[in-house]
């Protein structure tokens, strides 16, 4: 059944996206715009956080208490709870490094305390 939602979602997506797309470019101030692909970016984040959890678990965390696969947490904000807690293998450490090149103290700032 959950298998069936998937399909169903991912037609949803390859429908709508495009026009939905193009709708938003074309009606939003660029503050609204700004702020829209903010969403959209925390979004996919998110839906990468639990589709690769496995790999990422496996590659990014050493026996850390925060795993990755939380519906409500970012890639970002797990990289952030295991650099503060010195569990990140050398690839997550890499990792992080490089989003905290891009945007200073990025993994810290993007942990949330009440997502567990």
């Amino acid at each position: 059944m959950n298998f069936f939602l998937i399909i169903i979602a991912l037609f949803l997506l390859a429908v709508f996206s495009v026009p939905a797309f193009l709708f938003e470019l074309t009606t939003l101030s660029y503050k609204k715009l700004n702020n829209w692909f903010l969403s959209i970016a925390i979004s996919i984040d998110q839906f990468a956080n639990v589709f690769c959890r496995h790999l990422l678990n496996r590659t990014l965390v050493k026996g850390g208490e925060h795993l990755f696969g939380n519906v409500d947490e970012t890639i970002s904000g797990v990289l952030g709870k295991n650099k503060r807690n010195r569990t990140l293998t050398k690839a997550g450490q890499f990792l992080s490094n490089l989003l905290d090149r891009i945007d200073k103290d990025h993994v810290i700032k993007s942990i949330e305390e009440d997502e567990k």
